[in-house]
């Protein structure tokens, strides 16, 4: 999944090498493959078949959120970064986020970003 893809870049970013390098290369394209941008925003375009929150506990933001701080750690400068910032922001409702797991992930993610 993307955002176990994620967390792989976070992890493979903390010890640079040569074979990580490559390796981190390699999962950044896959990444940016399934992005979504607009002028403004951007978000990831994922789906496990049916709504994937009862089941799976997903959530686009969350995902989102996961990539954003993981794209932080291996190319902070990346316009993605910002764009993926205000995307996270636009689907706030009164707010928050549609849970308290979406609050969490989004809130580290942002204040990393910040």
């Amino acid at each position: 999944s993307l955002e176990a893809l994620g967390w792989l870049l976070v992890a493979l970013s903390t010890e640079k090498n040569q074979a990580s390098n490559d390796l981190i290369d390699k999962i950044y394209k896959h990444v940016k493959d399934h992005v979504s941008e607009s002028s403004e925003t951007a978000h990831f375009m994922i789906s496990y078949g049916d709504d994937g929150q009862s089941v799976m506990l997903h959530s686009n933001q969350r995902t989102d959120a996961i990539l954003l701080e993981a794209i932080l750690h291996i190319d902070p400068n990346s316009s993605l970064c910002t764009k993926l910032s205000q995307g996270l922001q636009a689907h706030r409702v009164k707010g928050a986020w549609k849970s308290t797991q979406e609050n969490c992930f989004v809130l580290i993610a942002l204040d990393k970003y910040f």
